[in-house]
């Protein structure tokens, strides 16, 4: 059973979902603040859930052209590839998932869970 990790990430906080492909139905986990220990709870949660692949929200434009966060999003994605060189990261297609949980904090981890289940769909 292979176990998947989705994030929505933010300037300040970072979205978490999980899922595993057996159920193939993410659930929102946590949100994450930005700051100080924030690399070691991300890599606590992928040893101790023994998380096969990464699942990262890509923010493109509706037009589908990269924007400023897109930059900020594949820095943070290369700062994960260096902390967690074993790490799978795949990338999805965010447009939808911010807007439908209304941007709000408590929704973060929704997000990252609707990110995720677009990925889950998609799979054989």
């Amino acid at each position: 059973m292979a176990k998947y990790l989705g994030l929505d990430v933010g300037e300040k906080r970072v979205g978490l979902a999980l899922a595993d492909s057996e159920a193939r139905v993410a659930v929102p986990f946590a949100v994450f603040i930005r700051q100080n220990g924030f690399w070691d709870k991300i890599k606590t949660l992928y040893v101790h859930e023994g998380i096969e692949r990464i699942i990262v929200g890509w923010p493109v434009g509706l037009d589908g052209q990269n924007s400023v966060q897109t930059e900020a999003v594949e820095d943070f994605i290369q700062t994960l590839q260096r902390r967690l060189p074993e790490a799978i990261v795949e990338r999805v297609d965010e447009r939808m998932s911010s807007k439908a949980t209304n941007l709000a904090q408590d929704n973060d981890a929704q997000a990252a869970a609707l990110i995720l289940n677009n990925y889950l769909e998609r799979q054989p």
